[in-house]
């Protein structure tokens, strides 16, 4: 009676001229269905040595602890899988942003190739085909997330390598120059604010807060009335507000379904978790919203919704991104002002912060930025023109006078031979 084949063997034969075949058992897997079924591997050659060292750097691979993937595993199911299970891991615009990454360009790229049979060439053709319709910076991101989803392939043993770390991904034109950000000067930050106030917004806070302590808008409309203490005059960064799926989710990491697509979350990063100092028009700004808000909860008198929200709508729910963007379209428009958008507030800060003399260390500190060169990429090239008044009293404390001047002679000048 034969012996039945165990884990990690193998067996070779020959099906024809110049065709030899191997096969490994590589375990067990758990079928749609529920039941167990063998997991083998096939490897095809010309020759039965060409086979038997397919089938030893098998077997090696499994003896190091790495399972074999399943012949028929795509990489459009992997992907499918991987993205699935990472739902609870990443925020939800992240998903979001991952996914639509997948859908739209990994798998029409090689989604119909086998997990296992993915090669680095693969890969690279792929994103030089996404770069060449002018979007590097998609590729580049394409080849993150790919890269990501191989490493959770490899540690689970599916894969011997991720091909992904094997390839570079495309780099922009090295003519192209990064966008400049666009932010308002003093005079029109001015205009801004004191229109807000004028009109008795209640976007005023909101505004105000992105210009004076560079909010992203999302931390902004995530402000709550506990997050301030205006006897201290502070204010703590302590959540964001964002629109996606159909979950709150909320800093203590709770999960709480509502009819809304809201969604209130922790920050963006650890550094972004803040306590920033309120100047006065921003405290002032704060004590306008609160009388606001009061008269309208009033008015609205049962339709309320007490959310603890600092910027509301009349009935006292949070207020959309889409809205602030649009008031903000509405002012400049009004104002002759250069149309900005949220964040163009939050470079405004940055950029009068460095004009008044502030260092980079303390841009990012305000900003909430997780690595000081991020704060350099953007703000460099304005830190060189705040420097500049400084470095020209150093200049002047520090250069020999003119000879007319004092009446001293100057050394001659060395000749060269």
């Amino acid at each position: 009676m034969s012996k039945r084949r165990g884990f990690g063997e193998g067996s070779v034969r020959q099906e024809g001229p110049q065709r030899w075949v191997a096969f490994l058992s590589a375990g067990f897997e758990t079928a749609p269905d529920g039941t167990r079924r063998r997991v083998r591997k096939k490897f095809v050659g010309r020759t039965k040595q060409e086979v038997i060292s397919k089938l030893m750097d098998a077997r090696r691979q499994l003896q190091l602890g790495a399972a074999v993937a399943r012949a028929s595993e795509t990489i459009e199911e992997w992907l499918n899988a991987w993205i699935a299970a990472k739902e609870a891991h990443l925020r939800p615009r992240t998903h979001g942003d991952y996914a639509r990454l997948i859908h739209a360009y990994l798998i029409p790229a090689f989604g119909r190739l086998r997990l296992a049979s993915l090669r680095p060439l693969d890969v690279e053709q792929a994103l030089a085909g996404i770069a060449r319709d002018g979007k590097a910076r998609t590729a580049q991101l394409c080849h993150a997330v790919l890269r990501a989803s191989l490493n959770d392939a490899l540690r689970q043993g599916l894969i011997a390598r991720n091909v992904a770390e094997l390839v570079r991904p495309p780099k922009p034109p090295a003519s192209a120059e990064p966008p400049r950000q666009k932010f308002l000067d003093p005079e029109q930050a001015r205009r801004l604010l004191g229109a807000l106030e004028l009109a008795d917004d209640p976007l005023e806070f909101c505004i105000a807060s992105m210009l004076f302590l560079g909010l992203r808008i999302g931390e902004a409309l995530g402000l709550k009335w506990e997050d301030l203490d205006l006897e201290r005059r502070t204010l703590t960064v302590r959540r964001t507000l964002q629109r996606a799926g159909g979950q709150l989710v909320v800093q203590d990491g709770k999960v709480r379904r509502t009819g809304t697509k809201r969604i209130v979350q922790g920050t963006k990063t650890d550094r972004s978790t803040r306590v920033l100092a309120m100047p006065d028009p921003l405290v002032q700004a704060a004590l306008r919203q609160r009388a606001r808000q009061d008269a309208m909860r009033r008015l609205a008198d049962d339709a309320w919704s007490e959310t603890g929200f600092i910027t509301t709508t009349s009935k006292g729910t949070p207020v959309e991104h889409t809205r602030v963007n649009k008031r903000l379209a509405e002012l400049c428009a009004e104002l002759g002002l250069p149309r900005v958008s949220p964040h163009s507030l939050r470079h405004t800060c940055a950029t009068l912060m460095i004009a008044s003399g502030c260092s980079l260390a303390q841009v990012q500190q305000v900003l909430g930025h997780s690595q000081i060169h991020l704060t350099a990429n953007l703000y460099a090239h304005l830190l060189s023109e705040a420097t500049r008044a400084p470095l020209e009293k150093l200049a002047a404390m520090v250069a020999p006078s003119a000879p007319a001047e004092n009446g001293t002679q100057m050394a001659p000048k060395r000749q060269v031979n």
